[in-house]
């Protein structure tokens, strides 16, 4: 079976249908104590859904400097969904201003593991008017050499490259915004998955300590 990294796991419900999709979790990677709790009375329950000892109660930014993350370098799929309240109403749609946006660590995780395939899930709201460009700067990092990302305060409009993602997905909407009302058209057709297949280059990778 396929192996998998899901980061942000909460209580599951992405990582079972990876599990359904053929991928078998090497790790579940959660902040939170009461979704770690859900994760492991599952595992309790049905031993064939994940191994309990892979479920991880931590910030992904510190999993992922963990030596022992290394290990899922070339790994089939990294999976999860970065928190979408910087990219909400209720979050005001304050995108990279947000200190709750995890898309930089969800980035830097695909640069250091190098997954033939990564999908990310968040809500139409990554496409609105305000956070569209921001939205095209995150398509450009897995294939970026830049090591860097911009401040918290950094104006809107930058990077508005549309660097074709590689081998990979991410996968915006689901048939309603975010207060629950239907999507107009145009906003469907915006919120549909992307997908590419072509080869990643050659992308620096974090030194060992």
């Amino acid at each position: 079976m396929a192996r998998s990294v899901e980061l942000f796991a909460g209580a599951g419900g992405m990582a079972l249908g990876m599990l359904r999709a053929g991928f078998e979790h090497d790790q579940l990677v959660e902040l939170h104590a009461a979704p770690c709790e859900i994760l492991r009375t599952n595992a309790a329950r049905d031993p064939a859904l994940w191994k309990s000892e892979n479920i991880r109660q931590a910030d992904v930014r510190h999993w992922l400097k963990e030596r022992p993350t290394r290990q899922y370098r070339d790994i089939d799929l990294v999976a999860g969904g970065p928190p979408c309240q910087p990219f909400s109403i209720g979050g005001m749609w304050a995108g990279h201003a947000d200190e709750r946006n995890m898309f930089p660590v969800a980035v830097d995780v695909i640069r250091e593991l190098r997954p033939k395939t990564f999908v990310f899930e968040n809500v139409p709201g990554l496409l609105h008017t305000n956070l569209l460009s921001y939205y095209l700067y995150i398509v450009s990092r897995p294939r970026s050499d830049a090591d860097s990302w911009p401040s918290r305060g950094s104006p809107k409009g930058i990077g508005r490259r549309n660097t074709p993602l590689a081998r990979s997905a991410i996968h915006r909407g689901a048939g309603c915004a975010d207060d629950g009302s239907a999507l107009r058209s145009n906003q469907c057709s915006r919120a549909e998955t992307v997908t590419r297949t072509c080869s990643m280059p050659s992308v620096p990778s974090t030194p060992a300590n």
